[in-house]
């Protein structure tokens, strides 16, 4: 069987090139129109036009926020202010010197700002005020198992940070799973609560990897053309695509 990676992250949102430029500008990335790079090109961020979109209501779990990205830079105030002139919000403040602010971007999903810690040095701009994406983290009510999941799925290695969770591997960096209290799944396709991003596969043997995705404890969502949409156990959507017969294949 072929391996399984990660090729995009996909973000709802009203107006797909206005956050692609809000995140382009922010990240000091080419914009590709309705898509950046980051990892040195290797997987790509897509912003999806939603018909009715309706952001999240973070910290409510109305329609939470189910996955948001974590920025750092060299200079994690200057890199908010920087944030602020692009059409964001901060709407949690540093609190007991974490040095994270929780931000909101145009669209409404939240991503967080932090002081970066020693690790990333060597990947950071040299523009102090430009941040780069450090990781993703899901939202769920398991971490353990969700991290197992993707783990078994993927490949990843799991890595545990108590009461967080995580999977590592080339070339995604770290995804992290974190617990919620009272967490509510995604209703995709309605924007009830909807998924606001989800995760891209690529691989050419998507019926075997569909098959064991649904052993793991995915269920199938939708299937057109050459891709799979599926759920994990906690409700996020994914999809499993093979590029050879998908449209969204590069």
């Amino acid at each position: 069987m072929s391996t399984l990676s990660l090729d995009s992250i996909a973000v709802d949102c009203p107006d797909a090139e206005a956050l692609a430029t809000f995140y382009a500008t922010l990240l000091d990335v080419p914009n590709e129109g309705d898509c950046i790079h980051f990892r040195d090109g290797q997987v790509e961020i897509w912003f999806q036009q939603v018909e009715d979109y309706a952001a999240p209501t973070w910290p409510t779990q109305e329609r939470g926020q189910q996955v948001h990205f974590d920025l750092a830079a060299r200079d994690w105030q200057a890199a908010v202010a920087r944030a602020e002139s692009l059409g964001a919000r901060r709407v949690q403040a540093e609190s007991d010197g974490d040095h994270v602010v929780v931000m909101v971007d145009p669209a409404g999903h939240t991503f967080c700002m932090c002081n970066p810690w020693e690790e990333l040095a060597d990947r950071l701009p040299e523009a102090d005020d430009v941040p780069i994406l450090t990781n993703v983290t899901v939202d769920c009510a398991d971490v353990h198992a969700l991290a197992t999941f993707y783990n078994q799925l993927t490949g990843y290695e799991v890595v545990d940070f108590g009461t967080w969770g995580a999977v590592k591997g080339d070339p995604i960096g770290l995804v992290l799973f974190q617990p919620v209290e009272n967490y509510a799944a995604p209703t995709w396709p309605t924007q009830e609560r909807g998924q606001q991003m989800h995760f891209d596969f690529h691989t050419a043997d998507r019926d075997a990897y569909v098959a064991r995705a649904v052993e793991l404890g995915a269920e199938v969502a939708y299937v057109a053309g050459g891709f799979t949409v599926m759920k994990d156990p906690a409700g996020h959507p994914f999809c499993i695509c093979n590029p050879a017969e998908c449209e969204l294949g590069k």
